[in-house]
């Protein structure tokens, strides 16, 4: 059975965006993730491609990242799939203020997806608690939600 599992990223983290979705899909299936892969105005379709995908997805696996915090795009992402009652994962790429802040210090919308939900940091940190650790903890999430 394919999971279906929403990666929510801001653009300039891409390259993580894709590196996570390559892992995911080697422990999960390929297929398990939906991806943004289009450049056309910053991001996809708001109305078409990504609506649908958010539609069939179980998860949204939130990429946070100051930039993240920022974009409206995900922002927008975040909304429908709160509407929809989806389930969330966010993994933080940095560390970043949690609940989420806007870079002018004001609360940002998504937090009141991210209220009741753990994060999983993915950045060394000070515990020295190493990616490869933190990867585990995400399959686990995952595979949680799919039960």
């Amino acid at each position: 059975r394919k999971h279906k599992i929403f990666i929510s990223f801001s653009f300039e983290d891409k390259e993580k965006a894709s590196e996570i979705k390559d892992r995911i899909e080697k422990r999960l299936g390929t297929g398990s993730c939906w991806i943004c892969t289009s450049e056309l105005m910053g991001g996809c379709n708001m109305n078409g491609e990504i609506v649908d995908a958010i539609d069939k997805a179980t998860v949204l696996v939130c990429l946070v990242s100051p930039h993240y915090t920022e974009s409206v795009a995900c922002e927008q992402e975040v909304r429908l799939a709160r509407q929809q009652r989806k389930k969330f994962l966010p993994i933080h790429l940095e560390k970043v203020e949690w609940p989420l802040r806007k870079p002018d210090g004001t609360a940002s919308p998504m937090c009141m997806a991210f209220a009741d939900v753990f994060y999983i940091p993915l950045y060394e940190d000070e515990e020295g608690c190493k990616k490869k650790e933190k990867f585990e903890a995400i399959i686990k999430a995952l595979n949680g939600m799919f039960a």
